[in-house]
């Protein structure tokens, strides 16, 4: 008999005032359980949680998540409040006060989930030359490790963009036709430090790279303009320019993968209709231009050498134009034997009548990527406030996925420096199009953690790839109508690979506020699960266990963020001596006394069983309104050899989950980097949960 199938549900609450991001996990006997009033302990399985924090220098911490008592957990990120917090909810079988998503498990796309990432620009590149080795390892684990983003796709610019600090290309040696003077060196992505980023990358995480050229050389375009701006069409005329530029990207692939850095792909242009740019680099080509680059030249010469391996995609520009080039291209059959499918930006108008079109006409044969997304100028105007542009990210890769059938979807640049001229917003960008990016680099170059990093997490960190979206799916106040109501309350689902968990994503964009949410999930075989998710009344408690040596005690603490300090150590083993820290209860009412017995109780009963670090001495103390938990020694026994760095991070979480129940967890992660009797330098990360339970506030 097969085992039962995991049901995993993230549903991602993004408001302007109370955001409520939050992922669920829980097995559907559990779910037959909890609907019978019988209880159910927790096997859901384990995950990770990307960075507990938003602020510079971050690390990614490593949070093992398993379910609670009630088969459930929920992560937070909110505008006021923590990222990727953990809190507690309860599932049960009771009717929603306000909204319901409901969903065909079965109804999946054909064409599964390729994955996510970012793109591997200079301007990337050269800010990642900036970063100490420590923060090189950070940034490589926040986007692509596992307790990071776990990003499986990446961008490549073919010749410089505008996120580069100069204009450059690979053979700029005039009628050229076959590339003899090609620079199969990179020189300028190698000076630039493109080529040492993608192989730090790829040696944590395998990745399908695709490139996007901007301009070819200025010999190949018409009127030999600069690679700067276009005349349109961009190309000389000459079938001999065509057949060298299609030779060219040829050329750029095999490059690339003699430095051990293989290409999954490439887009024909970047923004190929753009036709007023002359700020940067650009090269345009109209609907029928396109086409014909694509059929008599650029297919062709992909296919002859490298058969299907290299993906072809044509568009790479704003949604609202894809049919307009696809009735073109797509129409003409030896054009359209060679693409993969569309690009899309996501600049402008959402166009979901436009996706929904091609999705109708093409979905069944073409795929839809996002293959750039950012907030620049203009609509940095409209999304002014990182908690906009946080917001944005869930809501583009739906709109993306849900309407257009999309498969993939790409970030813009993955590390940009910060100008205050520019509102923070970064580059380095040679045509001052400055943008804003997950993470940046601050003037003291430390890595800055915006909030989008981690609504984008929610995704990319639980739709892996080879996931098939769930087709049928609607979203309404109460019960089920035609689809989900944009700018309401959005949703999108995933089934993975195995088909053994289901992802469901929601985004809520209402300013009232929302308790509960009921999840009707239609599994094969026609059987209907019905989760009630229960919000209830959310309280955090954070805590920052400062780390000091000797005998010397913190001059403050910071009782408002979870963060950690680093301490430089050269013992072998390591000792610690962590600082006094006060929990503040949420509650302020008679039943303090209550509360802080039960703590009391399952403190001590917990610790010596469920951690490997030994606490010398601790305690817990009431005063009139509050909880205090005073810890004072821990001694970290797990790292060997020669310590070079640690931190620890601690997280408690206290939440009235509903009427008089309370739900109650105490994690530390500790974490660094040691050298091993051989001399390699590895890294470390321990994380244990000393106390979890949800308990009424009568119980003892």
């Amino acid at each position: 008999m097969e085992p039962p199938p995991t049901v995993r549900v993230s549903v991602v609450f993004l408001r302007t005032m109370r955001a409520l991001p939050l992922t669920t996990l829980f097995t559907i006997p559990c779910i037959v359980l909890l609907l019978s009033l019988a209880g159910c302990s927790g096997n859901g399985g384990a995950t990770t949680t990307a960075p507990a924090t938003s602020t510079a220098p971050t690390t990614a911490p490593v949070v093992t998540t398993t379910p609670s008592p009630q088969g459930a957990v929920a992560y937070i990120t909110s505008e006021n409040g923590g990222n990727m917090t953990r809190r507690s909810v309860t599932v049960d079988n009771g009717p929603a006060t306000t909204y319901h998503v409901k969903l065909n498990s079965g109804s999946l796309n054909h064409r599964p989930v390729e994955g996510f990432g970012g793109a591997f620009t200079a301007a990337s590149a050269v800010n990642y030359k900036k970063l100490s080795d420590e923060d090189k390892r950070k940034f490589i684990e926040l986007y692509f490790g596992g307790t990071g983003l776990r990003y499986t796709m990446g961008r490549i610019p073919i010749n410089s963009c505008d996120f580069s600090p100069y204009t450059y290309n690979f053979d700029n040696v005039s009628d050229d036709f076959t590339l003899e003077h090609f620079d199969d060196s990179l020189k300028g992505d190698e000076d630039t430090g493109m080529i040492q980023l993608l192989h730090d990358a790829l040696a944590v995480a395998k990745l399908k790279l695709f490139g996007s050229p901007w301009s070819p050389p200025y010999w190949m375009k018409a009127d030999n303009h600069p690679m700067v701006g276009s005349p349109n069409p961009c190309l000389k005329q000459d079938k001999k320019y065509k057949q060298a530029w299609a030779d060219y990207f040829v050329k750029w692939i095999q490059s690339y993968e003699k430095k051990n850095i293989s290409i999954w792909g490439v887009t024909q242009q970047n923004e190929p209709m753009f036709y007023s740019n002359t700020r940067w680099e650009a090269c345009s080509y109209d609907p029928a231009n396109q086409t014909e680059f694509i059929r008599d030249y650029l297919g062709p010469t992909l296919n002859k050498t490298f058969g299907d391996r290299v993906k072809l995609m044509y568009m790479d520009f704003v949604r609202n134009l894809l049919m307009e080039v696809s009735d073109v291209l797509l129409q003409d059959s030896k054009a359209a034997q060679y693409v993969y499918g569309a690009g899309v930006h996501w600049y402008g108008l959402n166009s979901i009548d436009t996706l929904e079109a091609f999705k109708t006409k093409y979905g069944s044969k073409y795929a839809v990527w996002g293959t750039e997304a950012s907030t620049c100028f203009p609509e940095d105007r409209f999304f002014n406030t990182p908690w906009k542009r946080a917001a944005r990210y869930v809501h583009g890769v739906i709109v993306d996925f849900v309407h257009g059938g999309g498969t993939g979807w790409v970030d813009w640049n993955l590390l940009l420096d910060e100008i205050a001229a520019q509102d923070n917003r970064g580059g380095p960008n040679h045509a001052d199009n400055y943008c804003f990016a997950h993470i940046h680099i601050n003037n003291a170059s430390q890595l800055v953690v915006h909030p989008s990093f981690y609504t984008f997490g929610h995704i990319t960190k639980f739709v892996a790839p080879g996931a098939r979206m769930v087709t049928s799916l609607n979203v309404s106040k109460s019960e089920p109508s035609s689809i989900f109501t944009i700018n309401t309350l959005e949703a999108m689902a995933f089934v993975n690979e195995a088909k053994t968990e289901l992802e469901v994503i929601v985004l809520s964009s209402q300013e009232d506020d929302i308790s509960d949410l009921i999840i009707e999930v239609q599994l094969p075989g026609g059987q209907y699960q019905t989760i009630h998710v229960v919000l209830g009344e959310y309280g955090t408690l954070k805590m920052q266990w400062n780390i000091f040596e000797g005998g010397s005690s913190p001059s403050s603490f910071n009782l408002e963020t979870t963060g950690s300090t680093q301490l430089d150590l050269g013992n072998d083993k390591v000792g610690l001596k962590l600082a006094i820290v006060p929990l503040q209860a949420t509650t302020k009412d008679a039943k303090s006394l209550q509360m802080y017995n039960y703590v009391r109780s399952s403190f001590e009963d917990s610790v010596r069983v469920r951690t490997d670090h030994s606490i010398s001495w601790y305690r817990l103390q009431r005063s009139t309104d509050d909880i205090h938990l005073l810890a004072l020694k821990s001694d970290l026994t797990e790292a060997k050899g020669n310590v070079r760095s640690l931190s620890i991070d601690q997280d408690i979480i206290f939440n009235r989950v509903k009427d008089d129940r309370y739900y109650l967890r105490f994690d530390f992660t500790a974490r660094g980097y040691y050298a091993s009797s051989e001399g390699e330098e590895l890294s470390f990360s321990v994380q244990r949960t000393i106390v979890e339970g949800v308990f009424d506030a009568a119980d003892p």
